[in-house]
Order: structure tokens, then C-alpha cells, then sequence
């Protein structure tokens, strides 16, 4: 409760109890271009490198950001692909895993995109609604690797290192 959550508990007719947990959602800001700009050394030690995570799904943006910041990279989360774009930077030394399917530009799109800028940016792709069809047309594309939800983190945190070790 100190937090904004809230615990309720319920006694059932047949017995036991019901436990309900309401946590609040995060009020913690996007990173700002500028920031972002700043905080991106291209010196870093390969496992301090920088991963940006585009998901218009907050919870797989929260996830995905624990699950790198615990294995020692530093994640910049943005729920749009226009976002992201806006705070990379130029000579960006990690690797991107983005979402396909976003309102806006979609992951296929900001594939080419980032492409265009640098063809030797690993690009992991993920989606909800993977197909084979889909899969093969991301790599055929350029992706580094593709993902299909829900996965593991340690599928996300292996497929980062070996982006990581690859662009090298």
C-alpha cells in the first residue's frame, strides 16, 4: 500500500480465500532523446552495451528492461518505433530489439530504416503473430534474429549476446 498497490483478501463459500494484488503502473519516464544521447558510450564493455527495446506493450517494455538491466546491459525503452528513432544516435553501439506489429511505423519498416543508416546494426525482431512466412521475410530483410512472443528471457538475453558479439 505504501507503493499505491493494494492487497484485498476474500473468504470463499467453499472455503479458503481469495488474494487479489493491484500494483500501480510505473510512473517512471522515457528516456529523453537528449539523455539518451549522453548516456550512450561507445566505449562501453560489451555486457554495460546499450540495448533499445520498441514495444507499444508496456509490460514487455518493463520485462525486457529488467531482464537485460539484471544481465548488465542498459535498456532504453520506447513504445514507438518514431521514438526510438528520434533518440538514436548515430554511431548507436548496441543492438535494437523492436516489436512488428506497432500502431505507426510497424518493426519491418524501422528494420529498413535503421538499415539504410547503418547495415550493420543488429536488429532483433519480435511479434505475437509469428509465422514462418513472417520470420523468413525478417531475416530475408536483414534481421539479426526474430523472436516470437511469449519467450524466455533467456532466449532475449542469448540472441542480444550474440548480436552484441557479432557487431563487434
Amino acid at each position: 500500500e505504501d507503493l499505491g498497490g493494494k492487497l484485498q483478501a476474500t473468504n470463499l463459500a467453499t472455503g479458503g480465500a481469495c488474494f487479489t494484488v493491484t500494483l500501480p503502473r510505473s510512473t517512471a519516464p522515457e528516456p529523453s532523446t537528449a539523455r539518451l544521447k549522453q548516456e550512450i558510450n561507445p566505449m562501453h564493455e560489451p555486457s554495460t552495451l546499450p540495448v533499445m527495446v520498441i514495444d507499444d506493450e508496456p509490460h514487455l517494455r518493463i520485462t525486457a528492461s529488467q531482464t537485460l538491466e539484471l544481465a548488465g546491459y542498459t535498456p532504453h525503452c520506447f513504445e514507438s518505433a518514431e521514438q526510438a528513432l528520434a533518440a538514436l544516435p548515430n554511431d548507436f553501439p548496441g543492438v535494437i530489439v523492436s516489436d512488428i506489429r506497432m500502431p505507426g511505423m510497424d518493426g519491418m519498416a524501422l528494420l529498413h530504416e535503421l538499415h539504410s543508416r547503418d547495415a550493420t546494426l543488429p536488429i532483433i525482431l519480435i511479434t505475437g503473430h509469428g509465422d514462418i512466412s513472417t520470420a523468413v521475410e525478417a531475416m530475408r530483410a536483414g534481421a539479426w534474429d526474430f523472436l516470437e512472443k511469449p519467450f524466455a528471457g533467456d532466449q532475449l538475453l542469448d540472441v542480444v549476446r550474440r548480436g552484441i558479439e557479432n557487431a563487434s
